[in-house]
Order: C-alpha cells, then structure tokens, then sequence
C-alpha cells in the first residue's frame, strides 16, 4: 500500500504542473519520467525516493524495498 501511497502523493502535487509523464514498474519499486513546467517541491513520501533531472526531464525513483524517509 505504501507504494500506491507515495504514487498518489506525488500526482496530487504535481499534477498541475505535468505535461507529460511516462510510469515503469518493477518489482522494487516504480520509476516516473516526467515533463514538468515549473521546479514543484517533492512531497513528504512513505518510501524513499530520488529524484534527478536531466534534459528538461525529471525522474522519480521510489524504492518499495525498504520504507524510510525522502532522499
């Protein structure tokens, strides 16, 4: 449940500033490609997470492994 939690946190308050976004999942955890309009503050999340931006595109790592703190 953690992970869908921590999904959900992060299109809440993000969704207004998404223009698109690509989602893979595996079995540790999700990975979101996204183009945003704006630089929006990662939420608080149940799980660890990272967070890189690289050409204009952001990419969220959240790791259901392990539960922690944002990283």
């Amino acid at each position: 449940h953690e992970l869908y939690d921590a999904f959900e946190t992060v299109i809440e308050a993000w969704l207004p500033y998404l223009r698109s976004m690509t989602v893979s999942l595996s079995e540790n955890g999700i990975r979101m490609a996204m183009d945003l309009k704006g630089d929006p503050k990662l939420p608080e999340l149940p799980l660890p997470a990272e967070c890189k931006t690289s050409e204009g595109i952001t990419y969220l790592t959240i790791d259901r492994r392990t539960g922690g703190d944002v990283s």
